[in-house]
């Protein structure tokens, strides 16, 4: 039988939130729709709701209410969940899948390692693989190891405001075709979530589409706020839908968000912005940032891009985060 999402199984991704330890994070990485790793899509969905935030014994353990996790559950082990699902329900002889190609993730892993050096060390880590070919292992192993995950030290989450996995943007899979059977009618999730839609009714009879953007608002918002992260770090799009998300989540309106100080050597004038939202436990900084790609309209080169991607560090992301302010 062809494998399909279904309303129930959608309902509980809605309360997904991401990976890495949000009771202790320091920083939130926030982005739009996350990836599939190579793998299908019902092997990403039945992991995440089989297996993502429970133990060994099938109990929820990263949740904020073990006794009703649609409050809010994430991942924090380094497990390959997804590989799981495929042995245990089909037998196959899957190996564990872990990324550590492409820029983001890396880029990602270098401001972390540069947060946990003394300041006289930033640098180091912005260097490119050509100019220094022997940060490729440090960075690697972080990746695999440290990021996203529960570790001593910085702690740093993912989270993506869409709550299906699709592996790439372009591309509506098959296995979500309840959500949206007629393609000649606009899709209603993402006319919903793209950019959230809170005032127009979105209904079908697969769901309220207009109401899982306010739940899912809500538990996003439920995460960011009562987790001690100090910083949200948003790659991409710095005036795209991840900040209209932001501005609706914490009533926030254009003029909150500065632009950074930061020179971005680029063929285009590449927009990054600073807000921040004073809650009743912290200062919680939004940091909207291009995302780390050279050419293309981005930045000129790779060391440019470094380059960049130093400047903030030092100059916004170390203050708030540099070796000697985590824990406090």
């Amino acid at each position: 039988m062809e494998w399909k999402l279904t309303c129930e199984k959608y309902q509980q991704l809605l309360s997904f939130i991401g990976y890495g330890n949000f009771p202790e994070a320091n920083m939130i990485v926030f982005g739009i729709e996350e990836g599939t790793g190579g793998y299908g899509i019902e092997e990403n969905v039945e992991a995440r709701i089989r297996y993502y935030g429970k133990n060994k014994e099938g109990k929820y353990v990263d949740c904020f209410n073990e006794n009703d996790p649609s409050e809010g559950f994430w991942e924090s082990s380094k497990e390959d969940k997804i590989a799981r699902y495929l042995r245990e329900q089909y037998g196959k002889e899957v190996e564990d899948k872990f990324y550590t190609k492409g820029t983001f993730l890396s880029t990602v892993a270098r401001i972390c390692l540069a947060l946990e050096s003394d300041w006289e060390r930033i640098g180091s880590w912005f260097r490119t693989y050509h100019e220094c070919p022997s940060l490729k292992e440090p960075i690697k192993r972080y990746i695999l190891d440290e990021l996203f995950t529960k570790r001593d030290g910085l702690q740093t989450c993912l989270s993506d405001w869409r709550p299906l996995p699709r592996p790439s943007t372009q591309v509506w899979p098959i296995e979500y075709t309840e959500i949206w059977p007629d393609n000649s009618k606009e899709n209603p999730y993402l006319q919903a979530f793209s950019p959230p839609n809170m005032e127009q009714e979105i209904k079908t009879s697969f769901s309220h589409f207009t109401a899982d953007v306010h739940r899912r608002m809500s538990v996003l918002k439920r995460a960011f706020v009562h987790s001690p992260a100090k910083v949200i770090l948003s790659l991409g799009g710095a005036n795209g839908e991840k900040k209209k998300v932001l501005k609706r989540m914490f009533q926030l309106q254009d003029h909150d968000f500065h632009p950074l100080d930061v020179r971005a050597d680029s063929t285009n004038n590449l927009s990054s912005y600073h807000a921040i939202v004073p809650l009743e436990n912290k200062k919680l900084h939004l940091f909207l940032l291009p995302f780390p790609m050279a050419g293309k309209g981005l930045f000129r080169n790779g060391e440019a891009m470094m380059h960049y991607y130093q400047q903030v560090t030092e100059r916004y992301l170390y203050p708030i985060l540099g070796r000697t302010q985590i824990g406090r």
